[in-house]
């Protein structure tokens, strides 16, 4: 179910991550043309404002010419004025776009002219205070060109382009309201963001449903593999470092240890209460070990259940490393081997016991291999040879511990006894060397053994 989850978790991750990529994508996309159509748009304000800066100056400049014997400068400049408001009376550009015309008097602004499609009336005149020492008009009076954006006398947040005319001390203003060129591309921010959505959306259930089958397989598959652990004899388990908190516990941890997987999974340590007393300084420096992920393949230790059984345990891991190759879990399982130490145990005393009666008996006994090695061999025969029991075995028997010269004959024995025609030497005498170089005649009594896969051995 973890993996699910996991998958799902990453089809939404997927899902916002497209989201945002076409988002930002188109986002940028129209801030570039909302920064390069306002840049347009202040050169063509800015072009309104000079050329009728310019054609204001030219009037003037003309009548001063030709009139000015007939007319004084007062009706000069009334002429000129009144044409450049007839001029524009049917001027417009976008629907808020507006062209005012303004002289200074002293410490206020006089607006002469403002033509608009809403047909707004000529505004009164404004006080020149810090408040509106910045708006287009103040800085055309004051001989400035150019284009901003700010809030105008009538508190509007607008463009504006604004020129002087000097040869009369007037100032040009052509200016639109922000809204309406803002307006666009906030209506194709609105349609980008539902488009993002919708794309997102769309892959989504692309993916919802491309994944589906995919889940639908896993989930069966993990289903399966829950089922196979539930029903494993052996303990299954993962734990987090070096955390040392258990992530899953099978539920063969009931019959094992005698304490069920939400005890582990509680008490991340209540491994440490069932280990034997004999064990407990072995387990205390694995445990150190094994959360900072330093492990060897297996363990064997014993243990003490809560109803106070006695078992041998082995366990298997397996170190998880991450993309840094750093330990972050080890997975593993856990056997009672009880059985089988009982039976090594008890084995490896009758071998002792039959060794022991080896040792005792006053004749020597030797088994070789096939090869002639020596596989066992008893005290008396260690004492007449002169090696220890640890120094024979592994010896090969011709090269070590015959003469020369009957080393040919005492082969074709051994030959004779490992085809299986045993009667002929079932009793033989030889020589034998000791390790001080003495020699000895031994008078044998040749046997057989088979061993677990059916070769026979020599005794």
């Amino acid at each position: 179910m973890f993996r699910l989850e996991f998958i799902r978790n990453k089809l939404i991750g997927l899902a916002i991550t497209m989201f945002i990529a076409v988002l930002t994508t188109s986002g940028t996309g129209v801030y570039i043309l909302y920064k390069t159509s306002l840049s347009e748009r202040a050169e063509q304000l800015t072009e309104i404002a000079k050329i009728n800066a310019l054609m204001l100056e030219s009037i003037a400049h003309f009548d001063k010419t030709h009139f000015s014997e007939m007319h004084s400068d007062k009706d000069t400049y009334d002429a000129a004025l009144s044409q450049i408001i007839a001029a524009h009376k049917v001027m417009k550009f976008g629907h808020s776009g507006e062209f005012t015309l303004a002289k200074k008097e002293g410490n206020k602004i006089i607006f002469l002219m403002r033509n608009h499609l809403a047909g707004l009336d000529v505004p009164g005149s404004v006080l020149l205070d810090r408040a509106n020492i910045n708006t287009p008009m103040h800085r055309a009076l004051s001989g400035e060109s150019g284009w901003m954006t700010g809030y105008d006398f009538e508190g509007k947040y607008v463009m504006a382009a604004y020129e002087p005319v000097n040869i009369y001390n007037l100032g040009i203003v052509a200016k639109i309201d922000m809204q309406e060129i803002q307006a666009p591309f906030i209506k194709a921010s609105l349609v980008i963001i539902c488009l993002a959505i919708l794309v997102s959306l769309a892959a989504l259930r692309i993916f919802y449903q491309t994944s589906k089958h995919i889940c639908k397989k896993l989930e069966d598959s993990n289903q399966h593999i829950i089922l196979l652990a539930k029903n494993a004899k052996d303990m299954i388990y993962r734990m987090s470092i070096p955390e040392g908190i258990y992530e899953y516990v099978s539920p063969a941890s009931t019959e094992l240890f005698g304490v069920a997987p939400e005890e582990f999974y509680q008490s991340p340590k209540k491994i440490r209460n069932l280990i034997h007393p004999d064990w407990l300084s072995y387990f205390e420096k694995q445990w150190q070990k094994l959360i900072t992920g330093d492990m060897p393949p297996t363990y064997e230790y014993q243990i003490i259940t809560p109803l106070g059984e006695t078992k041998w345990i082995n366990q298997r891991n397996v170190l998880i490393l991450d993309d840094d190759n750093k330990p972050v879990a080890i997975e593993g399982i856990v056997s009672d081997i009880t059985e089988h130490k009982t039976f090594m145990q008890k084995l490896m005393h009758e071998k002792q016991i039959a060794q022991s009666y080896l040792d005792i008996a006053g004749v020597i006994m030797v088994a070789l291999d096939s090869q002639g090695n020596i596989i066992l061999i008893n005290q008396k025969a260690c004492e007449l040879l002169g090696w220890s029991e640890h120094e024979a075995i592994g010896m090969n028997w011709f090269d070590n511990f015959l003469p020369k010269d009957a080393r040919e004959d005492v082969q074709k024995v051994f030959e004779q006894i490992m085809s299986g025609n045993i009667e002929a030497v079932e009793f033989h005498e030889n020589t034998i060397l000791s390790r001080d170089g003495k020699k000895r005649t031994i008078a044998w009594h040749n046997s057989i053994v088979m061993d677990s896969e059916g070769k026979t051995i020599t005794e």
